[in-house]
C-alpha cells in the first residue's frame, strides 16, 4: 500500500459532475467500482488493456513494439462522452506509436473539463508483471502484482508525457516515494460567448 496524492485531486475534478462516467484502462477491481459509485455516484467502465496485451502476446513477440494495431480504434466511445479516465501505468508498456494513438483516443472521448489520472514508473524494468491498483481511499492505493508476458518497455520523461497529451492542460504532477509519478490532465472547457 502507498500514499497517493493525485487520486484525491482526480476525485475533486470529477466531484463537480453529476454521475460522472469514468473509464478504467486497467484490470477490473471491485473496490474501485464501489469507490467511484459511493464517492461520486458515478459509473466506472473497465476497458482492461492489460488483458488484451496478454491475449495478443500469443500471436506476437511479447516485447514487440507492434501494439499499434491492438490500440488503434480501441476506445470506441463517442467523442466528448467521458468525464474521467484512469490510465494507471498502462503507458509504461506501450511503444511510442501505440502510446500516441491511445492518448489521442483519450483526448477525443473526454468531455470538456474531463480529467485523466495516470501513473508513470520512474524507471524501466525487465520484470514481467502488471500491477493491479486497488483504491483503499482517496489517500491510499494498494498495488498487487501478477505475472505477465510483457515488461515495462519505456520510461516516459515529463516532456514526453506532455507531448503525448498535447491538447490537455497539465493539472498536477507528483513524484511519489515508491518511484511512481502521478499526473493529472484536464481537457479545457469550451469557450463561452460574451
Amino acid at each position: 500500500m502507498f500514499t497517493t496524492r493525485g487520486l484525491g485531486r482526480f476525485v475533486q475534478y470529477l466531484d463537480k459532475v453529476r454521475s460522472p462516467t469514468i473509464i478504467d484502462l486497467g484490470p477490473g477491481v471491485g473496490s474501485n467500482v464501489a469507490f467511484f459509485g459511493e464517492c461520486l455516484g458515478g459509473k466506472l467502465i473497465v476497458e482492461d488493456l492489460f488483458m488484451e496485451f496478454e491475449h495478443a502476446a500469443g500471436h506476437t513477440d511479447p516485447e514487440n513494439s507492434g501494439l499499434l494495431s491492438l490500440i488503434n480504434g480501441r476506445l470506441s466511445h463517442q467523442a466528448g462522452s467521458i468525464d474521467g479516465v484512469l490510465c494507471w501505468d498502462v503507458f509504461d508498456y506501450l511503444d511510442l506509436a501505440a502510446a500516441e494513438s491511445l492518448a489521442q483516443q483519450i483526448i477525443r472521448i473526454l468531455k470538456p473539463g474531463g480529467a485523466v489520472f495516470a501513473l508513470f514508473s520512474e524507471s524501466k524494468s525487465s520484470e514481467r508483471d502488471y500491477a493491479k491498483y486497488a483504491i483503499v481511499d482517496t489517500d491510499h492505493l494498494e498495488s498487487r502484482t501478477h505475472s505477465a508476458t510483457r515488461s515495462k518497455t519505456r520510461w516516459w520523461g515529463s516532456r514526453d508525457v506532455y507531448r503525448l497529451f498535447h491538447g490537455l492542460t497539465v493539472g498536477e504532477t507528483y513524484l511519489l516515494k515508491v518511484q511512481i509519478r502521478e499526473m493529472l490532465f484536464q481537457k479545457p472547457r469550451l469557450a463561452t460567448g460574451f
